[in-house]
């Protein structure tokens, strides 16, 4: 007799954690363009809006991207949208705030009005990215520690450490951010040591 009686009230828990998880489902209605407002995992206020959904009927396309060139992206200027012997501009919707699992940012673009567009169809799109300052340095000068990245610059004859960011690197060559100065020299061999 106890243990139906512990059997009923566990189902009726399983019942009403069913219905609060059913309640934190939220189903759009149509399809369209989430534009997050607040970061993955952030915590808000009761009413305070997370999300914007938009595109009833419009069309848009979806682009991925890494998340550095997402992160340069300039929201204002025009998207350029080439496909099929058709070239015109569109405008950057939203800008994802975490990278999916393939590691890419998803950027939704708007593309002009009545373009011929077809539904799945593949276009190449030009994105203008915000210019960063930034030095050209031989790759070998960049040390990683952990997660961190600098070069050795010789400052009155003493190797002094400089910490950098690291946009991108090609070849022999990297492109950093960071407290280096024009002109300064860069030690290159045996920076790994210093």
């Amino acid at each position: 007799q106890g243990s139906r009686a512990m059997e009923k009230q566990m189902q009726a828990q399983v019942q009403a954690l069913q219905g609060e998880l059913d309640n934190q489902a939220i189903i759009a209605p149509f399809t369209g363009i989430l534009d997050y407002r607040v970061p993955s995992g952030a915590v808000v206020n009761a009413g305070t809006p997370i999300v914007t959904l938009a595109g009833r009927g419009a069309p848009w396309i979806e682009a991925l991207l890494s998340p550095m060139s997402a992160m340069r992206l300039s929201r204002v200027a025009p998207v350029a949208i080439r496909f099929a012997g058709w070239s015109g501009s569109g405008r950057i919707h939203s800008i994802g705030h975490s990278a999916r699992q393939s590691g890419l940012v998803t950027v939704y673009v708007t593309p002009p009005p009545r373009a011929p567009l077809l539904p799945g169809e593949w276009v190449q799109l030009r994105f203008a990215q915000r210019s960063v300052p930034g030095f050209v340095v031989p790759l070998r000068a960049v040390v990683m520690q952990g997660a961190d990245a600098f070069v050795f610059v010789d400052r009155a004859g003493r190797a002094v450490r400089v910490l950098v960011t690291v946009l991108g690197t090609r070849g022999v060559r990297a492109w950093v951010t960071g407290g280096l100065r024009s002109g300064e020299t860069v030690v290159v061999r045996g920076a790994g040591r210093l």
